[in-house]
């Protein structure tokens, strides 16, 4: 008997209810969509804010097609759709056609031109007040080039490349400076700054450095030494908020 769109929607439905991941952990708790992010954080759904908004993007995609607008999260959640698929390998006929369909729609999100200017500049605008935060207050700073955004690591698609380092005030005409100076066509893009009430930048730093380094995060050469990570937004935060620092995120990341 084939399978009609409700029934398809209750398999997928018990199949996030049981997902062993965050994805699953969140649809456990929040299976209408309708807690604060703040809730489901603190309830131990996810570890920030930004990962719920991520997840629930996952979830109305697997569920009603929804496609979301980013062409970094669409990426995203095809990553998650697959993930899901993989540990249901007996999904049926219908429901691997439904998934198919949201996987095609999210790749043309993904891999559109119009969607993907847009990100750009929003990012860009972003990125500027980021900037001016963390050359006022003195932090560490996450950015990557517009490339790397878009592209992720061979060896691991579901990470990009970050930058980690700290400022007092410099930025702008050390790295944005040094960037350009090198040839690089494409300034960097700051996508989180951090800051701590008792450590220095330096010391906020090395503690970034030490946690990513002792998770096998870190770069060889290739990709411009020792302070690029292979890492995600996500782990950032989540880093951060071990170790009890301020994250500033781009506005289009708050829910």
């Amino acid at each position: 008997m084939r399978e009609n769109s409700e029934e398809i929607k209750a398999i997928l439905s018990l199949a996030l209810k049981e997902n062993q991941r965050q994805l699953g952990a969140v649809y456990r708790i929040d299976p209408e969509l309708k807690l604060k992010a703040a809730e489901v954080v603190e309830r131990g759904g996810a570890a920030n804010s930004g990962a719920v908004g991520n997840i629930r993007c996952a979830i109305r995609a697997i569920l009603d097609g929804v496609i979301p607008e980013s062409p970094t999260v669409a990426r995203q959640v095809i990553g998650a759709i697959n993930s899901l698929r993989r540990e249901n390998p007996n999904f049926s006929l219908a429901i691997s056609a439904h998934l198919d369909e949201v996987v095609r729609n999210l790749n043309e999100r993904a891999t559109s031109k119009v969607y993907r200017e847009e990100e750009a500049e929003l990012r860009q605008t972003s990125s500027n007040q980021m900037l001016q935060v963390v050359e006022q207050r003195g932090g560490v700073y996450a950015y990557s080039l517009p490339h790397y955004l878009n592209f992720p690591c061979k060896e691991d698609p579901e990470r990009f490349w970050y930058k980690i380092g700290c400022t007092t005030g410099n930025f702008e005409s050390r790295v944005v400076g040094s960037h350009r100076q090198t040839g690089l066509p494409e300034d960097p893009i700051i996508r989180r700054t951090y800051f701590s009430s008792s450590l220095k930048p330096k010391e906020m730093e090395e503690k970034f450095h030490f946690l990513l380094g002792a998770a096998g995060l870190a770069t060889d050469s290739v990709h411009g030494g020792i302070e690029w990570f292979a890492t995600t937004e996500n782990q950032l935060d989540s880093i951060a908020e071990i170790l009890g620092f301020e994250i500033f995120r781009p506005d289009e990341d708050y829910e």
